[in-house]
């Protein structure tokens, strides 16, 4: 089986989604898309529950082994990274049917694509009624919840990966590189002392990292065990379910983050072959808790060391964040850049950077204002004369 895994990996892009080529992901182009799959004899597809505008939950279930899995993704709508995943593993399975074979023969997979559609069809976080899900596991008030956590009661899942997507803020810590991967085994209790569950999901996050082979110089982390009483994977592993939460990041030059697409993928793979063997119990705490921590110390946009008027002698470095939203009269993601920092910036680092040492901004920076301004280079052979930063871009 391990050698079937790496080879679906070391052929990733035979199966590819070719209609998901951007980050975004809303439910309508979920519908569009969920018609070739269906076609698929070995997925079994069920509705599980209505969102609040009455969109469809669906289920898919994959193979009648005896070690049971579930996997949700797009509980916050406009992180689609997992959800983009799936439809490759499921072309992937399509493909390669010794593996299919042998995996359902083992496995029992529950896919829960899209949890939160009216969230993904605004590609917003939250659901049609503001309510983040990922905070409504204590009163279950949301539709989509309760159609989640049925689904539990029903299944009994021995494993559960919840998926997401990161902000391009986090980086691994002590380093320049951005986190385009990070893990965790979610806490049960303020209590630190570890339980079962806990324990055993670490391990096989611990099989899981130290496995990947998608791209040797990504940035591996995971988050700290900080309890969230109303969080999903805190409540589902307080209730006797290993879960592993797996967030996608950033990665440099990649803005639709194709890249974390192609790490889900392969974590999934090497998921599946570590539960199917028992190989998970080959992992350790130990290793788990040395994966480094996440942090928050990456911008989009570092200027370093620019004046910060033409006038002034006072020079500082300028951070600049981009956030996205989806305005669906045009069909189409709109940017906002925000000065988030103005200082010392010397121990943060940018997606993109620009060396200001020689150069003036030409007119004053507010902090926490959109980031449209121009930066006045001294002519010199090797410098450029001007760089413009439009909506948070250099130009």
């Amino acid at each position: 089986m391990k050698t079937l895994i790496d080879d679906v990996i070391i052929h990733y892009e035979n199966y590819i989604h070719p209609n998901f080529p951007s980050k975004k992901v809303t439910y309508s182009d979920y519908e569009r898309e969920i018609h070739a799959v269906k076609s698929f004899s070995f997925l079994e597809f069920k509705e599980i529950g209505r969102s609040i505008e009455s969109r469809p939950i669906h289920s898919i279930k994959f193979g009648f082994g005896h070690r049971k899995i579930l996997i949700w993704t797009q509980m916050h709508g406009n992180e689609a990274s997992g959800t983009r995943a799936l439809f490759d593993v499921f072309n992937a399975l399509s493909d390669n049917k010794d593996l299919k074979n042998l995996l359902s023969t083992e496995l029992q997979i529950l896919f829960v694509p899209i949890l939160n559609p009216d969230g993904a069809e605004r590609y917003q976080r939250r659901n049609a009624l503001d309510i983040d899900p990922n905070r409504d596991a204590k009163k279950q008030e949301s539709p989509e919840i309760q159609a989640l956590f049925r689904v539990i009661e029903d299944f009994q899942p021995d494993w559960c990966f919840n998926m997401h997507d990161q902000r391009n803020l986090f980086n691994v810590y002590g380093t320049d590189c951005p986190a385009t991967i990070s893990f965790l085994s979610p806490a049960t209790s303020s209590n630190e002392i570890l339980t079962d569950q806990q324990k055993e999901a670490m391990q096989l996050i611990d099989c899981i990292s130290s496995n990947l082979t998608s791209k040797k110089d990504i940035g591996i982390a995971r988050f700290s065990h900080e309890f969230y009483p109303t969080a999903t994977g805190d409540n589902i592993q307080a209730m006797g379910h290993r879960t592993v939460l797996i967030e996608s990041g950033g990665y440099r030059n990649d803005p639709d983050r194709l890249v974390a697409r192609k790490l889900v993928f392969e974590a999934l793979f090497r998921s599946f072959f570590f539960i199917a063997k028992d190989q998970w119990k080959s992992g350790s705490v130990k290793n788990y808790l040395e994966i480094p921590m996440n942090d928050t110390k990456l911008f989009d946009l570092l200027i370093r060391n620019v004046q910060l008027t033409p006038n002034s002698v006072i020079r500082a470095d300028i951070g600049i964040e981009i956030t996205e939203s989806y305005d669906k009269s045009l069909s189409q993601i709109l940017y906002k850049s925000t000065v988030k920092d103005i200082g010392d910036l010397s121990s943060y680092s940018g997606y993109s950077e620009v060396d200001g040492s020689n150069g003036h901004i030409t007119k004053q920076v507010g902090l926490n204002q959109k980031a449209d301004f121009d930066i006045i280079f001294e002519k010199t052979a090797t410098k450029i004369s001007t760089i413009f930063v439009r909506n948070g871009y250099k130009q």
